[in-house]
């Protein structure tokens, strides 16, 4: 099992290696700042996640995703 912190760092290379790959497919012209606040936005919930998840522990942290996770689905 993998610490926390570098899930956290897996997770968000990950995820802007997949962003790579997909862009060059979507060839929109698409204002260079938008996708500059999306980076941010993700990279700072990362950080904001792995501090929760420091302070919380990993049980109550995923009970606490779910909850959100449910909220957002209704």
């Amino acid at each position: 099992m993998l610490e926390p912190p570098f899930a956290a760092l897996l997770a968000l290379f990950r995820v802007l290696a997949a962003q790579d790959i997909t862009a060059p497919a979507d060839r929109r012209e698409v204002d260079p700042a938008l996708p500059t606040r999306f980076v941010c936005g993700g990279m700072m919930g990362i950080l904001v996640g792995v501090a929760i998840l420091a302070l919380l522990g990993m049980c109550r942290f995923k009970a606490l995703l779910g909850i959100l996770l449910i909220v957002d689905a209704c």
